[in-house]
């Protein structure tokens, strides 16, 4: 199996082969139990939003509530 699907998937997120981006993981409380900073994690993922992020790790539960955070008007 060839890794060209991962290296097309990330320079999506990346935007380009060689370039950066800035990946938030804010999946850990569904593991860890809530974790200062993330009781309410609405008010959290609109500032990733609004700061422009490249992409953020969620559970499935918190794509449902914030998944219009992220596009644009």
């Amino acid at each position: 199996m060839s890794d060209y699907g991962k290296k097309i998937r990330l320079s999506r997120v990346t935007g380009g082969i060689g370039h950066r981006a800035l990946v938030v993981a804010f999946d850990h409380a569904l593991g860890l139990g809530p974790i200062p900073g993330t009781e309410y994690p609405l008010g959290q993922i609109q500032r990733f939003a609004k700061a422009k992020v490249n992409a953020v790790l969620l559970n499935l539960g918190l794509v449902r509530l914030c998944a219009e955070c992220f596009f644009e008007d």
